[in-house]
């Protein structure tokens, strides 16, 4: 058997275990949090290694808040103006042809198409 038949049958057998195993990790996860939220702690170690709580911050601002806040202080500068492409009004252009041939190549410089591979799986037949 060839190493990539060997690694599409690992693939197949152990495809079907990764949702039921990422829902045990998850509700394990949960429960370990619920420990150390109840007990204080942040860390249990075990013979097999070691499991510690941290923390990690992100921040996140009410932007239309902050913009009513600047500009009520008057401050210049800080509040910027955004153009952008409404997307659904391009299409309607392109669609009653509001661009030449040569327009429409020039506009599809600016397109990037992003393709990603994925894995899937079928079923063997008979089975």
């Amino acid at each position: 058997m060839s190493n990539i038949t060997k690694l599409v049958n690992e693939y197949l057998e152990l495809k079907p275990q990764e949702k039921e195993l990422k829902d045990k990790i998850g509700e394990i996860n949960s429960n370990i949090k619920s420990y150390f939220a109840e007990t204080g702690e942040d860390t249990v170690t075990t013979s097999k290694g070691s499991v510690y709580l941290s923390e990690r911050k992100s921040d996140s601002y009410d932007e239309e808040g902050m913009i009513e806040f600047i500009k009520s202080l008057g401050l210049r500068g800080i509040v910027k103006k955004k153009e952008y492409i409404d997307f659904d009004a391009l299409e309607s252009a392109l669609y009653h042809e509001k661009f030449s041939e040569e327009q429409k190549k020039e506009l599809n410089k600016f397109k990037t198409t992003k393709i990603t591979k994925v894995l899937n799986i079928g079923k063997v037949k008979g089975e």
